[in-house]
């Protein structure tokens, strides 16, 4: 086995583009904050921070699911306005298939960093599966808590796997939140945006979701 050290060392920005303004209920130039998160990126990472505590072979059938998926994830590429190279792709897909074949393993104590793990980080950090188009200011923005509005948005299945996903983080679960996550792997595209789902609050003067979409 290749002990590699899988701490990430800093934050991830989102890899999309920006997204166009859009009109809601009559208000023009709204600006989209390029996508929002329905369960909390931070949870993401507590995850990943216990799973190397406990031992990444936890995380096996999420890697191999990933790995297999991975491709599908062609919003994220600079081909389509992305931010991310095609090569970094391959080298997140090689330590993908390291993690999923029980062949890397982390090491706190290694010096040596793969060069996939930057982008398997940004990628695991803004799967499209959680994330929707939205308002850059919001009168219902959660601020970096759990999207509690957001069913109308994504749908009842999704937004309530999101929330076990959240819940078994929040409980250092972490066998749950990985088989959980293999299923938010499905969805490939962060839900777009559709004007009818969103109304303006007018004693905020700024859009939020309406309430049943």
């Amino acid at each position: 086995m290749k002990y590699y050290n899988l701490s990430p060392v800093r934050d991830m920005d989102l890899p999309f583009a920006a997204l166009p303004t859009q009109t809601i209920d009559g208000h023009q130039g709204i600006s989209m904050a390029r996508f929002k998160v329905v369960a909390e990126v931070a949870g993401f990472k507590t995850l990943w921070k216990l799973t190397l505590l406990k031992g990444v072979v936890k995380s096996a059938p999420f890697m191999q699911q990933l790995h297999d998926r991975i491709d599908h994830f062609t919003a994220m590429r600079e081909e389509h306005g992305g931010k991310i190279k095609t090569a970094d792709f391959q080298q997140a897909k090689e330590l993908l298939d390291g993690l999923r074949s029980n062949q890397i393993g982390h090491s706190a104590q290694s010096q040596e960093r793969h060069p996939g793990f930057d982008t398997f980080w940004q990628i695991f950090c803004w799967l499209p599966g959680n994330l929707f188009e939205g308002p850059a200011m919001r009168a219902d923005d959660q601020r970096g808590n759990f999207e509690d509005g957001a069913a109308p948005i994504v749908g009842q299945a999704r937004y309530d796997l999101l929330k076990a996903i959240n819940s078994s983080i929040a409980f250092e679960n972490i066998d749950p939140a990985w088989a959980s996550l293999r299923q938010i792997l499905d969805s490939t595209d962060p839900v777009a945006f559709k004007a009818e789902q969103w109304e303006w609050d007018q004693a905020a003067d700024s859009p939020r979701i309406k309430a049943g979409g």
